[in-house]
């Protein structure tokens, strides 16, 4: 299932890429789900974890391209969710400090270009 969460992913990607924005954003679900699948089966392992808060940034970044910014802003704040706790359980893991500031950076300018 991880394998075909990834791959759907990077589908999502080249779609995006290609500005084709409703089919990355089909992708980008499917794979969503199958980690969340993931992660009901797995608990929370850093890898379930860490791949389920990738693919909410993912659906995030389409649904915010998209102009769906109230699902945007639930994916994104899921997210966010889920980098905290990566970072409170790690706290020396340097990747999920990375990935946090990264997130809390992006969250800001989202939040800013809302107006809020």
């Amino acid at each position: 299932l991880r394998d075909l969460s990834v791959s759907l992913e990077k589908v999502g990607n080249v779609e995006s890429s290609l500005g084709n924005l409703e089919p990355a954003r089909a992708a980008y679900r499917e794979s969503l789900e199958l980690r969340r699948q993931l992660r009901d089966s797995l608990g929370d392992s850093p890898q379930a974890l860490r791949d389920l808060s990738v693919s909410l940034n993912k659906v995030g970044d389409v649904e915010s391209s998209l102009g769906n910014l109230e699902p945007a802003r639930a994916a994104y704040r899921e997210c966010l969710e889920l980098f905290r706790q990566l970072r409170q359980a790690f706290p020396d893991h340097v990747q999920f400090k990375k990935d946090l500031e990264w997130l809390e950076a992006r969250w800001a300018e989202f939040i800013a270009k809302r107006g809020e």
